[in-house]
This record gives C-alpha cells, sequence and structure tokens, in this order.
C-alpha cells in the first residue's frame, strides 16, 4: 500500500499544493499508536477490524468504512480521527 499512498502523496501536493504525511506499518501497531495518542487525520487499513475497533472505542469516526475490494476480497477501509 505505500508505494500506492505515495503515488498519490505526490498527485495531491501537484493538485492541491499541499503535503501528505504518510506513516506506513501494519495495522496493529497503528492501532497501537493511535490509541497511544498518536496524531492521525485519516488511517487506512488492509482490513476492517481495526478502523470498527478504532470507531467503537471512540478513536475515529467512519463516514466511508470501505474504500475499495479487490478480486479477493481484500478491501481498504478508511476512518478519521472524531473532530
Amino acid at each position: 500500500m505505500t508505494p500506492t499512498l505515495r503515488e498519490i502523496g505526490a498527485e495531491f501536493h501537484r493538485q492541491q499544493g499541499h503535503s501528505l504525511v504518510i506513516s506506513s506499518g501494519s495495522t496493529g501497531k497503528l492501532y497501537a499508536q493511535i490509541t497511544h495518542g498518536a496524531p492521525y487525520e485519516v488511517s487506512l487499513a488492509a482490513d476492517a477490524q481495526q478502523p470498527q475497533r478504532l470507531e467503537k472505542e471512540a478513536y475515529a469516526v467512519s463516514r466511508w468504512p470501505i474504500l475499495a475490494c479487490n478480486k479477493e476480497r481484500r478491501c481498504a477501509c478508511a476512518s478519521s480521527r472524531a473532530m
């Protein structure tokens, strides 16, 4: 997912003039960082469980929980910090 996010970040910067800071790692490690106070705006996960846990535990709000699924039913899920 990281190379794709870098491409998205570069295109976003080209079109909008804003830079993205991308932190990548296993969903479990990122979950632990978020629940211990790590700042974030958007969290993308390769599974639905961690974003659902973040939402259930009030670390995130999920407006668009599933962004895409491939033919093997692997899905990219997103959540964002509650504002």
